[in-house]
Parts: C-alpha cells; structure tokens; sequence
C-alpha cells in the first residue's frame, strides 16, 4: 500500500474538475483538496428519492437522474480520453461527490480513484468489501484487473441505483 499511495498524486493528481486535486501523496497519506457536497449514496436517499415518492414530480426526478448520468458520463470520458487513459475501477455512489447550489446541481466529482485496486493488488481479494464490492465490475472482484469497461459496468448499476425504489444489495 505504501508504493501504491505514495504514487496517487502522480497516477490521478491532475485531474481537473473530475477529481479533488492532489496536493502530495506520500506512503502513508494523501492530501488533496477538500470538496464540499454529499456523497451520491446521500443525495440518493435525501433529496433523489424523496423526489420521486413526491406527486407531480416524476419528470423532474427524471431530468435529475438523466443530469447526474450524463456528468458522470462527462467525468468519466474526461478521464478516458488522458493519455494514457484513466480509468476509475472503484466507481460508486460512495466515490462521487454531488455538489449543489439551491437545489441546483452544480458539479460533480470523482474521488476514491483505484482504491480497491490498491485494496486488491496489495492486499489480496476481501469479502469485507462489502456494499461497494456491489459497484465492482465482476473481472476486477475476480482477478484485480480492470479494463476500458469496468467502469461502465459500474456506471450501469449506479443508474439502477438511482432508479430502484430501495439500495441495491447483493452481488449478482
């Protein structure tokens, strides 16, 4: 984890307005910059959802979920199209951070980069991940090697996440 940590800064430091600027990284510690918001898993279950269970609003919780699809296909095709790509491959509602202005979505941002990369490359394969071990795509949980799509897969159960009445839970 050491070698892993002390490289972040290098590996997804310079990100722009998709991720958090990494100030330094050292083996034991990163520090980067501090992004006011909630979690996605919060504005889910505070502002999304009580939305949707409101009469009148079924568009507007439609246009909402479609806005924060579309910023995070944004975000992640910012990171695609680096040289080399960047992929996230720990993507999640608890990794992306909704930053909002009355009521209004402002920004979104991805943190949490490579984390269970780092998890599972150095410390081997963990039943303790548990609900974000959800959000995994199934070639990393199995074998700690991601690829251009692992994201997406992860992206596609972030909108269902969204859409469900209730959290997912449960691997399969």
């Amino acid at each position: 984890i050491r070698r892993a940590t002390a490289t972040y800064k290098t590996a997804f430091g310079q990100l722009g307005s998709v991720c958090p600027k990494v100030r330094k990284s050292h083996a034991r510690w990163i520090f980067m910059d501090f992004v006011d918001g909630k979690t996605l898993t919060q504005y889910i279950q505070e502002d999304l959802h009580a939305l949707r269970d409101k009469p009148g609003k079924a568009e507007l919780f439609v246009n909402t979920v479609s806005e924060i699809f579309t910023k995070l296909c944004d975000a992640l095709a910012t990171c695609a199209d680096r040289k080399p790509p960047i992929h996230h491959f720990d993507l999640s509602p608890d990794n992306i951070i909704i930053t909002t202005q009355n009521r209004t979505i402002q920004s979104i941002t991805l943190i949490d980069f490579g984390i269970n990369y780092l998890l599972l490359t150095h410390l081997g394969t963990s039943a303790n991940l548990a609900r974000a071990n959800i959000f995994i795509s199934p070639e990393i949980r199995d074998t700690a090697t991601g690829d251009d799509l692992s994201d997406v897969y992860s992206l596609g159960l972030i909108l269902l996440e969204m859409l469900a009445p209730s959290p997912l839970s449960g691997i399969d």
